[in-house]
């Protein structure tokens, strides 16, 4: 038997309109997953890129020193004193 390959072009807002509110879902958890999109919607590259960093402290927290990590809580104090 024949081996048939076929290629589809389909338009990228097409496809996306076309999702049901799940697809989209998954296509987001997948874009996330491959570092092509972040969790964080920041209005600026400078919110993308803080909230970057702060993700990756957060994943590497166990190779942070006790000066580095009391550096960050009084950080945070702070900016929740600025919030009240």
């Amino acid at each position: 038997m024949p081996d048939f390959e076929a290629w589809v072009d389909v338009d990228v807002d097409d496809f996306y309109f076309e999702c049901s509110d799940r697809e989209k879902k998954e296509l987001a958890e997948m874009l996330i997953e491959d570092n092509y999109a972040s969790p964080f919607n920041g209005t600026s590259i400078e919110d993308n890129d803080l909230s970057q960093s702060v993700v990756k402290i957060l994943q590497f927290r166990m190779q942070l020193t006790v000066e580095e990590e009391e550096l960050i809580k009084k950080i945070g104090n702070r900016v929740c004193l600025y919030s009240l």
